[in-house]
């Protein structure tokens, strides 16, 4: 069986994955995206399918873009075979000098959202997180998207975690294959944020992960080729 769960990063949802599902249910695989819940009633975490035949060669595929790792379950992350990282990180903030300004951009748009100001923070997050492209129209949505009391209270949250992010979650098994995929242009992640990434799970991992540096590409990732480059490198590993 071939299988993947996917889970979004911060404002974002399950519709992120639109391009992803597609190539992939083309290619035969099973795929389920979780949702948050930012701007809807939050959906029931997506389980592993039982094994089909024990003995087979099984995978079980967590990808996360961004935040999305730290938003997972432990036994989602406990059973995946393979895990693919697009622009992730183990710690948000920076160690060193550079955190200062990331400290202050994040407390400036938590203010945002206390003050009832998110619609503007949000468009500036996302004209950030797309560059160096434009906002696809799959995505165009999420600027008109309208946030209940409860779901801007959700995205606090998650900002919150997001400061306080440290580490990868524990759950991740020694003998998981990885890859990592960073946009060479991202504006989200900071480069000794990525490196630090890289150095975590080469330390951890029993095979070092593959990396991906795309050029042309930021934060947001949805190009067919990468898709399908990501594809090929699941079915040969």
């Amino acid at each position: 069986m071939k299988e993947v769960i996917a889970m979004h990063g911060w404002c974002s949802d399950s519709k992120f994955w639109e391009n992803w599902e597609t190539l992939f249910k083309r290619n035969e695989w099973f795929w389920e995206s979780a949702d948050r819940g930012y701007t809807k009633k939050t959906q029931p975490e997506p389980i592993w399918k039982p094994l089909q035949n024990p003995k087979a060669t099984d995978k079980r595929v967590l990808i996360c873009h961004s935040l999305g790792a730290h938003l997972v379950s432990q036994s989602l992350i406990k059973k995946a075979t393979h895990m693919i990282f697009i622009n992730s990180f183990s710690r948000f903030i920076p160690i060193g000098k550079d955190s200062r300004s990331l400290k202050v951009g994040l407390v400036g748009m938590q203010r945002q959202i206390n003050a009832k100001k998110e619609k503007e923070m949000i468009n500036l997050f996302w004209q950030k997180a797309t560059f160096p492209n434009k906002l696809e129209e799959s995505l165009a949505y999420i600027l008109s998207n309208e946030y209940s009391s409860e779901n801007i209270q959700k995205l606090q949250d998650d900002l919150n975690l997001l400061i306080k992010t440290k580490r990868l979650p524990h759950s991740i098994k020694t003998n998981t294959k990885v890859l990592i995929i960073n946009g060479e242009s991202d504006k989200i992640i900071h480069p000794n944020v990525r490196k630090e990434l890289i150095n975590e799970l080469s330390q951890y991992l029993d095979t070092p992960p593959d990396h991906w540096i795309i050029k042309n590409e930021g934060h947001v990732i949805l190009s067919k080729e990468i898709i399908e480059r990501a594809r090929m490198w699941l079915e040969s590993n």
